[in-house]
């Protein structure tokens, strides 16, 4: 899973770039810049830290997420807090490793009461800061149907929807959150949470994609590059 414990380093400058605040120093936050930025968190799920082409894979053609690459900000020594996903997901909202947070495994109905429980994380700081908040997409970090956790309203996110949908129904969601939900002049924090390219992978992936890759490669590769850059 693509992540990084990156909460105590806010956005905040006139120019739009990075500059790293600890939590010690907080009044650097975005909320005394003229012109805040707009954030825009995009989780992949299971995703390699080398598995695209910006990050020079030998074989995975990304020519989307490469593009996106290009045009944002990369933090090229973040690392995932856990190994897998439940505990990832807490470090990357929270900046704690997992024996911090409380959550140690992935959720599921064998987790007993394990949840995130009295921890900050980068929605409610930012949240505080002036920031409109929300998330789309899988959340993992409580299981409402059997009493397990908290949902994303409680850690900072005004709205969300906590779902499994496809991306393209989530980058659908997304940009109808910005046509009617986003209050204009409000600077937002959107945290999206794709599904893709967890498996299982869909073996179908569009002929545009199969053209990338040489007729001696194996198939999968390309349905796990289509997965990755849809």
């Amino acid at each position: 899973m693509l992540a990084g414990a990156l909460v105590h380093r806010l956005l905040a400058s006139r120019r739009q770039t990075v500059t790293c605040a600890a939590r010690s120093r907080l009044p650097l936050v975005a909320a005394q810049v003229d012109h805040p930025p707009n954030v825009l968190l995009v989780l992949l799920d299971d995703a390699g830290a080398g598995d695209a082409g910006f990050l020079g894979h030998p074989l995975l053609r990304t020519p989307h997420m490469d593009d996106f690459f290009r045009s944002a900000i990369s933090f090229s020594h973040a690392y995932a807090g856990a190994p897998n996903c439940s505990p990832s997901r807490a470090s990357l909202l929270t900046g704690r490793m997992p024996f911090r947070t409380g959550v140690y495994d992935f959720l599921s109905k064998r987790s007993g009461n394990m949840h995130m429980a009295g921890v900050e994380t980068i929605a409610s700081v930012l949240r505080s800061a002036g920031y409109q908040t929300v998330h789309l997409g899988k959340w993992h970090l409580s299981r409402p149907g059997l009493g397990i956790g908290f949902p994303p309203s409680h850690f900072g996110f005004e709205h969300s929807n906590d779902t499994y949908a496809p991306a393209s129904q989530l980058v659908s969601s997304f940009t109808g959150w910005l046509a009617s939900g986003r209050r204009e002049r409000t600077p937002f924090f959107a945290y999206l949470a794709l599904w893709e390219p967890h498996e299982p992978v869909q073996l179908w992936s569009p002929v545009e994609y199969q053209r990338l890759y040489a007729p001696t490669e194996k198939r999968r590769e390309h349905d796990d590059a289509f997965a990755l850059d849809s």
